[in-house]
């Protein structure tokens, strides 16, 4: 079922700044870091691969363009 958003009354969001080296959760459920660095990418094995090739995780050309 879809809200009624239309009758939900708006409230300002509360926000506070992100502190350094800290994370987030995603709505997904996925915790990113609010930076990173090369270490972080240093075992990524996908990092080489070549589109069309598995792991298929790019797009169709090296640049995507």
């Amino acid at each position: 079922m879809i809200p009624d958003f239309s009758i939900i009354e708006w409230q300002k969001p509360v926000t506070t700044p992100p502190k350094r080296n800290s994370f987030f959760e995603t709505p997904e459920g996925i915790v990113v870091k609010q930076a990173y660095v090369e270490a972080d990418i240093s075992n990524t094995a996908h990092i080489n691969s070549m589109p069309g090739f598995a792991p298929f995780l790019r797009g169709p050309y090296p640049t995507m363009y």
